[in-house]
């Protein structure tokens, strides 16, 4: 049986690696061509240009010398890491005095929400003249109202809220560098998320991104630290995979990755498993208040929202572009009047456009993977499109700057990854993170894709990329695991 286990966590390990090496590539056929349109062939020539020269660079002997670097900042590592924190703060308000909150579209919609909830203490929606009690999953705008509760409407709470997740995020970021590379590795992944573009740009905007960002980061990072600490992080990780179904609904699966994270690990599976039960025990109880909600409401089970048929249909029909669509071909909202019912006819149009379209559902799939991974400019477009400046030099200059950045990023993750293959290939924490990514990867290829849902996994990436600058070599430690 222990055979079969280490087996079955080999192949897991590989798997992810293979995976998350293929997608990554992509980048590099993706994003040229959206800083600038250029035909098919010479994207084609550029990403295997970037490809080549990346897994070259990568075998290459060339190496900086960090050890040195890694002993002068171990004293001061705490300061060196507050001060890139408020590094990352400055950033944040400076550019929201620069482009003040203003909430347009699906931000406006939390927005009112949020406002909605701290006015009456009741969430539904209004949509298209009807009323839906459970469209959105609940746990942003509730969030957001509680902080209003406490200190008004202001625009600029979203800018406090995000910032503090920013915070929060930063310190599990150093801790779970910390502990795979080094103080100087997580000096490096705290300064790339303090900096990323498109993160700090985003701060004004009421949306999910930020703290789902932290969720899942946090999760990894308390079902890793359980296996040392024991049931109570397993238990913490369950709330908070609870509460981040209650933000995106599609989190409600991340017990399974706990199951594969127990598979992968070589040290003990049967804990592993325990830690899953509980974990998985603590998120339904998180979810179960709200549950009993929509029981309440619909007389029927509605474990959480009722958006995704909606999305599911948009996303997989004849009109589908693969990103936002308002409609499909067939008129799906003529079932508003029943929540419920619209929910399951979504779901069911979309399973029969795919059923009896699977080459056009495919290569729907491969555009919204290139809208998912080729740019990476949605702080800039949303802040600077709110106060009418979405043009002109400035606007092209930020945007393309904020897609650069995105491929330098995949170039050292890419980097990182091949020259720590036998850490990704041999630690269940490092194919966790890999999973981590190809999860948003999988269910945007599915579901409607945009450029903005993949700023989740820059937690992830900013640990890989900075795994360049350790002195460790690489190599799978079992009992550092």
């Amino acid at each position: 049986m222990q055979r079969i286990i280490d087996q079955t966590g080999m192949l897991l390990r590989y798997g992810a690696f293979a995976a998350f090496a293929i997608v990554g590539f992509l980048v590099f056929f993706f994003a040229p061509g959206e800083i600038k349109s250029l035909p098919t062939l010479i994207s084609i020539l550029l990403g295997l240009g970037i490809s080549t020269f990346t897994i070259w660079f990568a075998l290459s002997n060339f190496r900086l010398e960090t050890a040195n670097w890694e002993n002068q900042v171990t004293p001061n590592a705490k300061k060196l890491f507050w001060g890139i924190v408020i590094l990352g703060i400055v950033l944040r308000v400076g550019w929201s005095l620069i482009y003040p909150p203003v909430q347009l579209s699906n931000y406006e919609k939390y927005w009112k929400l949020a406002i909605q909830f701290a006015e009456t203490s009741r969430y539904f929606e209004n949509f298209q003249g009807h009323t839906l009690y459970a469209y959105r999953p609940p746990g942003y705008p509730v969030l957001l109202g509680l902080f209003m509760k406490v200190l008004g409407p202001h625009p600029w709470i979203t800018v406090l809220t995000n910032t503090i997740f920013y915070i929060l995020t930063s310190m599990i970021v150093y801790r779970l560098s910390l502990k795979i590379g080094g103080y100087l590795s997580a000096l490096v992944a705290s300064f790339i998320l303090a900096v990323w573009p498109t993160y700090f740009t985003f701060v004004p905007l009421s949306a999910t991104e930020y703290i789902f960002m932290l969720i899942m980061i946090g999760i990894i990072w308390l079902f890793d630290r359980a296996h040392t600490t024991g049931w109570k992080d397993a238990a913490f990780a369950g709330i908070l995979t609870g509460f981040g179904t209650l933000i995106r609904a599609n989190l409600m699966v991340f017990p399974f990755f706990w199951f594969l994270y127990s598979l992968m690990n070589r040290k003990d599976f049967a804990k592993g498993v325990q830690l899953t039960v509980i974990g998985t025990v603590f998120m339904v109880l998180t979810i179960a208040p709200w549950s009993a909600r929509n029981y309440s409401v619909f007389d029927t089970f509605v474990a959480v929202s009722t958006n995704g048929g909606s999305n599911f249909y948009r996303s997989n029909n004849p009109l589908a572009t693969g990103t936002y669509t308002a409609r499909g071909e067939k008129d799906l909202d003529q079932y508003l009047n029943d929540e419920l019912l619209w929910n399951k006819t979504g779901y069911d149009w979309g399973k029969e456009w795919v059923q009896e379209n699977p080459d056009k559902f495919l290569m729907l799939s491969a555009n919204k993977l290139r809208i998912f991974m080729g740019q990476d400019n949605t702080g800039v477009k949303w802040s600077m499109k709110a106060h009418g400046k979405k043009k002109g030099l400035l606007y092209e200059l930020l945007s393309a700057g904020s897609t650069l950045w995105w491929i330098l990023v995949w170039f050292l993750v890419l980097i990182a990854l091949i020259r720590w293959r036998d850490y990704f290939t041999g630690s269940a924490l490092g194919a966790t993170l890999l999973y981590s990514v190809l999860f948003l990867v999988v269910i945007h290829s599915i579901f409607e894709s945009q450029p903005r849902y993949h700023m989740p996994i820059m937690a992830a990436l900013s640990i890989i990329a900075a795994l360049n600058f350790s002195p460790r070599k690489g190599q799978f430690d079992e009992a550092a695991e």
